[in-house]
């Protein structure tokens, strides 16, 4: 019978890269939350811009 054996170091590793992992998911959604501001405030003042020019 052929049984596995788990060592803690691996399991460490593992949590780890997990952990990592997470962080790398927060931080890409952190940045996109912050473009999507950003080019929703430069939109909307480029509009404000525009139209004000034709009134």
């Amino acid at each position: 019978m052929v049984s596995a054996v788990v060592h803690p170091a691996s399991t460490d590793i593992e949590a780890t890269s997990n952990d990592i992992d997470a962080v790398n998911v927060l931080k890409a959604n952190a940045q996109q939350a912050a473009k999507d501001l950003y080019q929703e405030n430069f939109y909307a003042q480029q509009h404000i811009l525009q139209t004000v020019a034709f009134k």
